[in-house]
């Protein structure tokens, strides 16, 4: 009878599983229709400059000046081009549906790459809906995961696309014997996803396990070529972006200087706990396979973590977007330490998994809500009339407090109004220091930090107090 109730519980919370999962999915959906969303202050403005670039000049001119632009900075990213193209080019003027294309593409790449991961470690080609469900739930428990639903120019998504399609390729043990899909589609993903930004690097040591577990190097010299083929290939990427990177005056920064210093930061430490803890768990999940296998496979879900310390170390690890590339693989790993706990507690595993999914739902909700409304808000006051009557008066300055904030807002200001750009400042002129009349402000409390409004009322109440205010 006791058994009978707690298969009965067990199928009951599978079944939960694509409850919250499309629970989530309407939350989010639903915040970008309610909300109408106005671009961001990060690239967005810069990126539509590109796609009215291409509109006047052609792709192949605009594409040379992309390039260009970007070795200057240290970057190389012609595959950045192609995804301004697919999600800004074809929304054009139309943030929402820019918000809802990105969406979509967020939604179906996760679950891809969910797919993939489960293909590898479970060794299986399908995989139940159900379990991709909750490890979905539990990859938008991951906080930063909303910045790639938040911020559609974020290249992390690229790099997560390749990095899924590298590892389908070299788990598929029908591709890669054969030397012909090996060396040619083998070293075309690689380059690829060399060329999706520097983050690929996060996926090289989890390729290297899967090619030990396919070509181990005792077996002939055909696994050996094959595994120095593969080195080669990684030591040209990683030589190529050293040398762009050294050039460019946005990655000069990038420095084995700053490896200690970042090392000891909170979320260093806590990515670095959580790999302890999903080694240990693991090592558990994979008890029916043998001790060599069992240990790769226990390190291939936390390869990720331990990558992404490596790799980000020298240049900076902070509570943001860029902890986004890491939310997929967080879901996973959850998932098999859930499971591992259903193992051995049948009866602590409805009551886990749930509160783990209700979570889920919150941070969601929480995410979703304020920030489609943040960017709702900030639409509503660059088209508002009491911006446009105030900045119609010639003595009249509009101050934003952000330098990424004020040049989008300038660009903004110059695609969708008349009005004159030198309108738009950072920094309040020191001539006028003590008299205000003449400024109204743009600010967010909560990303811009540096703002210090000397102003006395908001104009335009927003959806939430730490939303985007003007104040005068």
């Amino acid at each position: 009878m006791v058994m009978h109730k707690c298969v009965k519980t067990r199928a009951t919370v599978f079944k939960m599983n694509k409850l919250f999962f499309y629970l989530c999915l309407l939350i989010i959906s639903a915040s970008i229709l309610y909300f109408q969303p106005w671009y961001g202050l990060m690239d967005d403005a810069s990126l539509l400059d590109v796609c009215r670039s291409i509109k006047a000049g052609g792709v192949a001119s605009t594409f040379h000046s992309f390039l260009v632009s970007d070795l200057s900075w240290g970057m190389l990213r012609p595959l950045y081009f192609i995804m301004i193209n697919l999600l800004y080019c074809t929304t054009l003027d139309h943030p929402v549906a820019l918000y809802l294309l990105n969406f979509l593409f967020v939604m179906a790449l996760t679950l891809f790459l969910i797919h993939t991961l489960f293909s590898l470690y479970i060794k299986k080609e399908k995989i139940h809906f159900n379990t991709l469900a909750l490890a979905f739930v539990f990859t938008v428990l991951f906080y930063r995961f909303h910045d790639l639903l938040l911020h559609p120019s974020l290249q992390e998504k690229i790099v997560l696309l390749f990095g899924a399609l590298n590892l389908l390729f070299f788990s598929r043990k029908n591709l890669i014997h054969s030397n012909f899909t090996y060396y040619i589609l083998g070293s075309i993903l690689l380059v690829l996803g060399f060329l999706s930004k520097a983050q690929f690097l996060i996926f090289i040591p989890a390729l290297y396990f899967i090619l030990i577990l396919n070509f181990p190097i005792r077996r002939g010299w055909g696994n050996t070529l094959k595994h120095i083929w593969f080195l080669f290939i990684l030591f040209l990427g990683v030589f190529l972006l050293k040398q762009i990177a050294s050039h460019g005056s946005y990655t000069q920064s990038y420095g084995f200087n700053h490896v200690f210093e970042n090392l000891k930061k909170p979320t260093s430490i806590c990515i670095f706990m959580f790999s302890i803890i999903g080694f240990i768990f693991n090592y558990k999940f994979f008890y029916g396979f043998q001790k060599k296998e069992r240990v790769i496979y226990s390190i291939l879900p936390i390869s990720f973590f331990l990558s992404f310390l490596v790799v980000f170390s020298p240049w900076t690890i902070s509570d943001g977007y860029l902890l986004s590339i890491l939310a997929p693989f967080f879901g996973v790993q959850l998932y098999f330490i859930v499971q591992v706990i259903k193992k051995y507690n049948e009866k602590l595993y409805p009551f886990l998994a749930v509160s783990l999914m209700l979570l889920a739902v919150f941070v969601t909700s929480y995410r979703s809500v304020r920030n489609f409304s943040r960017w709702g808000d900030l639409g509503k006051i660059l088209f508002s009339q009491e911006l446009k009557s105030h900045l119609n008066q010639n003595n009249f300055f509009l101050i934003v407090p952000c330098e990424e904030g004020a040049q989008s807002v300038k660009k903004f200001l110059k695609f969708y109004s008349d009005f004159d750009s030198k309108k738009v400042l950072q920094t309040l002129p020191n001539h006028n220091d003590e008299g205000f009349k003449d400024y109204l402000f743009l600010g967010d409390s909560s990303l811009c930090p540096y703002l210090k409004t000397p102003a006395q009322k908001s104009l335009l109440i927003p959806s939430f107090s730490k939303s985007f205010q003007l104040y005068y």
